[in-house]
């Protein structure tokens, strides 16, 4: 008969890890790698799911809104038997910030109750090339956020707000107002004083 203890601790490592080391402002970073069975004992994750998360626990600045499972928590395992030495493949996307700079985000391996793998942590360390974008940040305004309007100027309709701090890409610039992307795919104009080009 065999412990609690010993059906609790999933054996696992993780390798042949793979992704881009650069991107471009606004890509997606493709991760790709396995997650292998070093235990004696299948794991069922039929009920017992296992969940990829950050290693700190913290929202990942890096989470693909409407993609992942939560900020956290790019994705799980379920609905598979995995064998003692088998491996299973893992592919997940990274949403690169806006800033350009050299980033590194940690996970790790872990099931229901925050239960971690050992020896499955493993680290995503990329650099996001500004490329020939231009970028514009939001300064602070009296409300702490700037109306995005459909045309340049202040009697057409408001579309979106933005907040002050945020940075976008901009398209376009007409009598002192900016044309921004302020989501995947909706474009609108932010007026110029309360900008600043990067």
């Amino acid at each position: 008969s065999y412990s609690d203890t010993d059906h609790l601790d999933y054996k696992a490592s993780v390798d042949s890890i793979e992704y881009d080391k650069t991107a471009k402002v606004g890509d997606k970073i493709n991760v790709k790698l396995n997650i292998k069975n070093e235990g004696d004992t299948p794991w069922f994750t039929f009920n017992d799911f296992i969940y990829l998360k950050t290693k700190n626990g913290k929202d990942s600045s890096f989470a693909v809104n409407g993609v992942w499972d939560s900020f956290d928590t790019p994705l799980h395992i379920e609905g598979k038997t995995i064998l003692p030495g088998e491996s299973t493949p893992i592919t997940f996307d990274l949403q690169a910030l806006l800033l350009p700079g050299k980033y590194t985000q940690s996970f790790i391996f872990s099931r229901l109750g925050k239960k971690e793998l050992s020896n499955t942590q493993f680290s995503v360390g990329f650099e996001i090339e500004q490329g020939d974008l231009k970028l514009v940040k939001i300064l602070d305004t009296e409300t702490g956020a700037l109306n995005v309007r459909s045309e340049p100027g202040y009697n057409t309709k408001q579309v979106s707000e933005v907040a002050s701090g945020e940075i976008y890409i901009t398209t376009a610039q007409k009598d002192g107002w900016y044309k921004i992307k302020y989501s995947n795919t909706k474009e609108g104009w932010i007026f110029g004083k309360y900008v600043k080009e990067l």
